[in-house]
């Protein structure tokens, strides 16, 4: 998978387009575009799935739940569309879940150069092909030595340190080409929540 090209200045800009669940990360991400006078060109907000979170609950919930997911259903439904602006976003719009073919549909319209990950799940192919200059994200730790979740506890069980990896996404999980690792300063002496909160800076 080749590289995703360089800037020429007589280029015009490339799109940019931050997805994500919403949430901490992404209020985080776009505060610091903000503070650095920058934006994305938009941010679209994909709605977690309704059956999943179903699916997880005992059975008597689920029976009890069974009649609301129609109303759900179409709550999110109306939801979607354009949101107003946020400081580091100039467009803001809620979409469908990543497992919707209306995601990948409202993202081709936004006719994206480079579709930025921020906190997603497993994002399905017909997504990762909407960007013409291809996907990136960033992982809370080393990779190819610290896929998956829970970073801080396989850096720690394997002794691998601290840091964060941006990418390029590819249809794996955490395996596309590496474009840059930072590693994450530790003096000694710092406690659980101290260094997940310092990886969670450095990865925003």
């Amino acid at each position: 998978m080749p590289p995703i090209p360089t800037s020429d200045p007589e280029d015009p800009p490339r799109r940019v387009v931050i997805l994500s669940p919403g949430g901490r990360f992404v209020d985080a991400l776009l505060a610091r575009l903000a503070a650095r006078g920058e934006a994305a060109d938009a941010l679209v907000l994909y709605a977690p799935p309704v059956l999943g979170p179903w699916r997880a609950l005992p059975l008597a919930r689920r029976l009890a739940a069974a009649p609301l997911l129609p109303l759900r259903w179409l709550v999110r439904r109306a939801r979607r569309g354009d949101l107003p602006p946020r400081p580091g976003a100039a467009r803001v719009l809620r979409s469908a879940s990543l497992a919707s073919p209306r995601l990948a549909a409202d993202l081709t319209r936004l006719r994206l150069d480079v579709l930025v990950l921020a906190h997603c799940g497993i994002v399905p192919a017909r997504v990762l092909e909407t960007a013409g200059d291809g996907v990136a994200n960033v992982h809370p730790g080393l990779l190819p030595w610290t896929r998956g979740s829970s970073p801080i506890g396989h850096s720690l069980a394997l002794g691998i340190p601290l840091g964060c990896t941006a990418f390029r996404v590819d249809p794996g999980i955490d395996t596309g080409p590496v474009l840059s690792r930072r590693l994450l300063p530790v003096a000694g002496g710092e406690t659980h929540d101290g260094l997940r909160d310092a990886l969670f800076a450095l990865w925003v």
